[in-house]
């Protein structure tokens, strides 16, 4: 039986198979040093107690950005048949990334890495020139574009080796109750730091689909426990953001990533990974993704594993070749044949999986491409773009939409 990868935070044991048994490794108190706590061991269905051998595993590499990997030998404290063994290689768990995607393997690790940005990066970089003085933050703008990475590297900069030790990172479209607030923020903020760092980070990622009541609690918890913990707070929509945590927080807004910056960015992956790729190739990903360079990222990633980075095999890849039937869809319904045109919308979502937002954003796009660009169509499309974005059957409201574009038969588009 091959052993499972050992996760005990800060720190990755990836084991050769031992004894033949699976084991398992947890961190009893994610507040305190590794190495000064005794760690659990799981073998098989046994539980036993073993301390680690060496006093300080950190002194084994200087610095988190070039782990060097040694041998950790953990005695077992209990009774065991099999007494002592060695549990293999040791990494730092921020840089085992070989076989990460290329979203995560090239998420940049310091500030100065982030792509564009660059007045906001320059602004934060000043006020980390006191740390303890540092705000809370509040950082806004559409996915993709760098938000939930300025801050991972914040608390790199600021709380250096430590930094995963003393920050809690949830996003709350996951958990985004009063619950969450109550159980997880308010407990990790009750302790102040130990050792040297200034104070703890809890990043809230998406923190705009938190409920009412949860940003009502939170903003007393940040309040409470300004003088030892910092919250960098994440959001798509900052108008969905509380006032009373907007006026507590710096508020930055992020932009779209430049065109320049993307390509650039993806050109530089494509080389890293030596794969082949065009100029059309990396500007077809673009303007599939439109400045998320997240999903450019990984829509590089998807269409590379087929080869060579082409204008054509994007379009595959993102579902860019059927684009061109919305507009035949958007004439028929316009000239009032309800019927062809939905059983060709079926086609589009059923057959090719095309999503309904976009097909939606195809259809706005062929829309204002036409003269005169109907300013009513429009209306209509973004009246059934919020009801599927509500949660409104995506099927039944396209249906309903082409239905409702037939009222638009006279229109010169």
């Amino acid at each position: 039986m091959s052993a499972c990868i050992l996760s005990v935070m800060p720190y990755i044991f990836d084991c050769p198979a031992a004894c033949g048994l699976q084991i398992c490794i947890t961190r009893l108190d994610p507040r305190v040093r590794p190495w000064c706590h005794t760690m659990q061991v799981t073998l098989g269905n046994n539980r036993v107690w073993c301390t680690p051998i060496h006093s300080y595993l950190n002194d084994l590499w200087p610095g988190v950005d070039k782990p060097k990997p040694c041998h950790v030998a953990l005695r077992i404290c209990d009774s065991h048949p099999y007494g002592q063994f060695n549990l293999g290689m040791v990494s730092n768990p921020c840089m085992a990334v070989a076989n990460a995607m290329w979203v995560e393997r090239y998420r940049p690790q310091k500030l100065a890495d982030i792509v564009n940005q660059r007045p906001i990066i320059s602004s934060i970089t000043a006020l980390l020139k006191k740390e303890s003085e540092m705000p809370h933050m509040l950082f806004a703008g559409s996915a993709g574009i760098g938000k939930t990475t300025t801050a991972l590297c914040i608390a790199r900069q600021v709380l250096g080796s430590e930094w995963r030790t003393y920050t809690l990172e949830l996003n709350a479209s996951d958990e985004r109750g009063i619950n969450m607030v109550r159980e997880k923020v308010k407990k990790f903020s009750r302790w102040a730091s130990f050792g040297q760092v200034p104070f703890k980070i809890i990043i809230l990622d998406e923190a705009d689909e938190m409920t009412s009541d949860a940003q009502t609690a939170l903003r007393r918890i940040i309040e409470d426990t300004s003088q030892h913990c910092r919250f960098l707070i994440t959001a798509n929509n900052i108008s969905r953001i509380i006032e009373p945590i907007q006026s507590r927080c710096a508020v930055f807004r992020f932009t779209a990533v430049m065109r320049e910056d993307v390509i650039a960015r993806l050109a530089d992956i494509a080389k890293s990974e030596s794969v082949e790729y065009d100029d059309d190739g990396i500007q077809t990903v673009y303007e599939y993704t439109r400045g998320d360079l997240r999903h450019a990222i990984n829509l590089l990633q998807t269409v590379a594993s087929s080869g060579k980075i082409t204008h054509d095999r994007v379009k595959e890849s993102a579902g860019l070749a059927k684009a061109a039937e919305v507009e035949k869809i958007l004439k028929l319904a316009l000239d009032g044949n309800f019927q062809k045109a939905r059983e060709d919308m079926i086609d589009l979502l059923k057959v090719f999986g095309m999503s309904g937002s976009d097909f939606l954003r195809y259809l706005a796009g062929a829309t204002i491409g036409k003269k005169p660009a109907t300013a009513d169509v429009m209306k209509t499309i973004a009246e059934y773009d919020y009801r599927i974005l509500v949660g409104s059957n995506p099927e039944i409201q396209l249906s309903a939409l082409l239905a409702d574009l037939g009222r638009f038969k006279n229109s010169a588009l």
